[in-house]
Formats: C-alpha cells, sequence, structure tokens
C-alpha cells in the first residue's frame, strides 16, 4: 500500500508549516502523489487518485467527496477549488458544469458575463464591506436558485438581452423595491435604463427625490438628469414648497422614463417595457 505524502510531515504541524510543507512537495515527482491525502489552501484536504500526468491529476475533497482533475503546480500552491462548496461570498456554489473564465482574441482571460453578473449579485448581497460602501444594497438577498451557479448560468442563457454583453442585471424594475434577486423579477436592462432609478441621496438630503434645497436662493429646486452623466442635470425650476418641486419633477421623469421605455421596446424583456410605462415616481422614493 502506498504511504501518504503527508505522513511525512508532522500532521499537527502541517497548517503552520507551510515553508516545510511546499518544499517538500516541490522535491516530490507527480507520481508519487497518486494515494497521497495533500492540502488546499481553503477547501480542506484532498486525495490524489490517479496520476495521469502533471496536466491530469483527479483528485477527490475528503469533506465532500467533490471530484476534479487538476495540474500539478495548483496542488503546489494549494490554489485548488471544491466547487461544490459555498466559497463565493459565502453563498456561491460554482458547481463543476461551467466554466467561469474565457480567453479573448488576445489571449488574455477574462471572466465570463454569466460569472460577472453572479458574482456581482451576491457581493452586493452578501460582501459587508461592499454594502458599507453601497447602503442601498442593505438587506437584499438572493432565492436559493440563484446561490448555485449552474442554475444562474442556465437562467442567463434564457434571458431577453442577456447576449448584450453590456446590458446590466436588475432586480426592482419589475416589481418596486423588491430586495431578493430571483429568477421571477430579474432582467437584463440597458445601461440607460438601469440608470434612470439611480438615486442621488447625499445631494438631495431630506427633500423629496429631484429636489434640493438651495440655501443661496432659499427655494427649492427640481432638476433630472436625462443623459446618465455626473453633473449634466437639466434645471427645472425653483419653488419655495418641497411637494411643488417634486410634482413637476414626478411629470418630467415620467414622461422621460417613457421616452427611454419606447427608444427600447424592440429589444428589452416586453415586461420591462410594460414596467416603465407605468412606472408612478413617488414622493417616497
Amino acid at each position: 500500500m502506498k504511504t501518504s505524502v503527508v505522513q511525512s510531515v508532522n500532521v499537527s504541524q502541517r497548517f503552520t508549516l507551510n515553508k516545510e510543507y511546499v518544499v517538500y512537495l516541490n522535491n516530490l515527482r507527480y507520481k508519487d502523489y497518486e494515494g497521497s491525502i495533500l492540502k488546499s489552501k481553503d477547501c480542506g484536504d484532498f486525495k490524489v487518485l490517479k496520476c495521469t500526468n502533471s496536466l491530469n491529476i483527479l483528485i477527490e475533497f475528503v469533506d465532500t467527496g467533490f471530484r476534479k482533475i487538476c495540474q500539478t503546480k495548483e496542488i503546489k500552491t494549494g490554489s485548488i477549488l471544491d466547487r461544490s462548496l459555498p466559497s463565493v461570498s459565502g453563498v456561491g456554489i460554482l458547481g463543476d458544469k461551467y466554466p467561469t473564465i474565457h480567453y479573448n482574441s488576445d489571449g488574455k482571460k477574462i471572466n465570463l458575463k454569466h460569472y460577472e453578473a453572479w458574482s456581482g449579485m451576491l457581493k452586493r448581497c452578501y460582501n459587508q464591506n461592499h454594502q458599507e460602501r453601497h447602503p442601498t444594497y442593505k438587506g437584499c438577498t438572493t432565492s436559493d436558485n440563484f446561490k448555485s451557479y449552474t442554475y444562474f448560468y442556465e437562467w442567463c442563457e434564457r434571458q431577453i438581452g442577456f447576449d448584450y454583453y453590456d446590458w446590466c442585471l436588475d432586480k426592482d424594475i419589475l416589481v418596486k423595491g423588491n430586495k431578493v434577486y430571483s429568477e421571477d423579477v430579474c432582467v437584463f436592462v440597458p445601461n440607460e435604463i438601469n440608470c434612470l432609478f439611480t438615486k442621488t441621496n447625499k445631494l438631495r438630503g431630506k427633500c423629496p427625490i429631484g429636489v434640493h434645497y438651495d440655501k443661496s436662493k432659499k427655494k427649492f429646486i427640481c432638476q433630472i438628469n436625462r443623459n446618465n452623466e455626473k453633473g449634466c442635470q437639466e434645471y427645472l425650476g425653483a419653488y419655495d414648497c418641497p411637494t411643488e418641486a417634486f410634482l413637476v419633477y414626478k411629470e418630467a421623469k415620467e414622461v422621460f422614463i417613457k421616452e427611454v421605455a419606447n427608444k427600447w421596446k424592440d429589444k428589452i424583456d416586453p415586461r420591462v417595457y410594460e414596467a416603465l410605462l407605468n412606472y408612478q415616481v413617488e414622493i417616497t422614493d
């Protein structure tokens, strides 16, 4: 019976003597790994089942039974991922059915749009540091299905607009105020539509949406952004009452939303088009 490589290193020191462990592995041929129980950086121990060559080594994670093919360099660095574990933002399970990257025409490795959308969604929902920087995402979650990359990948393939690389995943156009990313309410939309509902809470303070108070004029100013660029606001008027200013903004904004909806009518999901036509700007937004 083949002796485990790790048995040659004190098991109690296996986690602390990383340098010794790596040096030990580097002194072995890939064929010597077969039958051994080795360690990954983040996903626990794995057993080497078969070594075909240095680029084709079959392993199995001890805790989960997940199997995959890896390379010698991955074993030496411990950078082997158990794709059956919730490894993305603490909740996302990659699975082994679909890739996360591809190579562009220049040979550069880049993330697939499926993975960009999925990992970005999970980051917004479950990464506390991200939520501190972007507090509008506090309280957001995903459906259980959307925690699976396999499920999300296949869902993306069926969605209108997904093939447009720069279109965004949106969770709250179909259901205003929605906080749960799920297959029933999420859609892909062009950036122009996605930006229609960006809020500038810092500028407006306690004023209604679309309104801010100008201390020098002692007036409530309402304005609207029509081209999605910061600082490019169209002035709508100055009023003594914030509610009056809001009503002017509301009328202009709803007209503009309909204009954008009609511009994209032939490309967007029909549900998005209907939602935009019926969208109501509320003073509590």
